[in-house]
C-alpha cells in the first residue's frame, strides 16, 4: 500500500512540475540563446550577464530582471532572486516555463502554442509571437530543430560522460551484471 501511494504522489508531482515548453524548443532556444553555454564574464554578480539593449540579460537563456518578474507569476518563487536563478540551469528553464504560462496560452494567443510562438515569445516579449522582427529569430530556433543542435541544458560535471558514450557505459555496466 505505501508503495502504491509513493508511486501516486510521484506521479502527481511530475504531473506539477512538467514542462511547458517542449524539451526540444526549450533546448533549441537555450542554443540559439548561448550555445547552451553559461556565459562567464570574471566574477561578480553580473557575471553571467550580458548587456543587451539598455540592461543585463543573463543567463543561458538571457534573462531580464523584468522576465524573471512575470515568469514568477506563474512558475513560482524561482529562487527568489533574479541573479541566482539565471546563474541555476534549472531555475533558468523554470523562469522560461513559468513566462510561457503566462503568455504563451492557448486563451491569449487564439491556438495552441507551438514552438515558433514560445521561440518568438522569448524573443520579443509577450505580443513577440505577433512582431516581425521576432521572425529571424524563429528561424534560428527552427533551424536547430531542423537539424537537431540542440543541447542538453544542463552541463555534464567534469568528466562525466555524454550522449553515445554514456550510452555504451551504461549498455556496458548493465551486461557486465548480467553476468
Amino acid at each position: 500500500m505505501e508503495r502504491i501511494f509513493a508511486t501516486v504522489i510521484t506521479l502527481f508531482t511530475v504531473a506539477v512540475n512538467a514542462a511547458y515548453v517542449p524539451d526540444d524548443c526549450l533546448h533549441c532556444i537555450c542554443y540559439v540563446e548561448t550555445h547552451c553555454s553559461m556565459p562567464q564574464h570574471g566574477s561578480g554578480q553580473y557575471s553571467h550577464c550580458d548587456w543587451d539593449v539598455y540592461s543585463y540579460s543573463c543567463g543561458p537563456y538571457q534573462i531580464k530582471d523584468i522576465y524573471w518578474e512575470d515568469a514568477k507569476l506563474k512558475g513560482g518563487s524561482l529562487m527568489g532572486d533574479w541573479l541566482k536563478c539565471t546563474a541555476d540551469w534549472q531555475c533558468s528553464g523554470d523562469a522560461v516555463n513559468g513566462y510561457m504560462k503566462r503568455y504563451a496560452t492557448k486563451a491569449r494567443i487564439g491556438t495552441t502554442p507551438t514552438c515558433e510562438h514560445f521561440s518568438r515569445i522569448h524573443n520579443g516579449g509577450p505580443n513577440g509571437y505577433k512582431v516581425e522582427a521576432t521572425k529571424k529569430y524563429w528561424l534560428k530556433v527552427k533551424d536547430c530543430l531542423d537539424h537537431h543542435k540542440c543541447c542538453d541544458p544542463y552541463p555534464p560535471r567534469r568528466g562525466a560522460l555524454r550522449g553515445a558514450a554514456l550510452l555504451e557505459s551504461i549498455l556496458k555496466h548493465k551486461s557486465h551484471n548480467q553476468l
